[in-house]
């Protein structure tokens, strides 16, 4: 593993754990989604399990926290 994809890996997982504090599961996929995004190549892709669409779903969530909170 180059040095590159470690330090891609430390700032997806970083992102992971702060963006899922309340939720483990949640927490858990996207660390994996990360790890498989990060393994992808166009040879092997590795994007069964889809990073924009956990983000996706964070976002709608913390969007709807908002709304509750105005």
């Amino acid at each position: 593993m180059t040095d590159s994809k470690i330090d891609a890996l430390q700032n997806y997982y970083g992102l992971a754990v702060r963006e899922n504090l309340d939720d483990v599961g949640k927490m858990a996929k996207s660390i994996e989604a990360s790890l498989y995004h990060v393994a992808s190549t166009a040879e092997n892709p590795q994007h069964h399990v889809d990073i924009r669409e956990i983000r996706r779903d964070i976002n709608i969530k913390m969007e709807s926290q908002a709304v509750l909170l105005t």
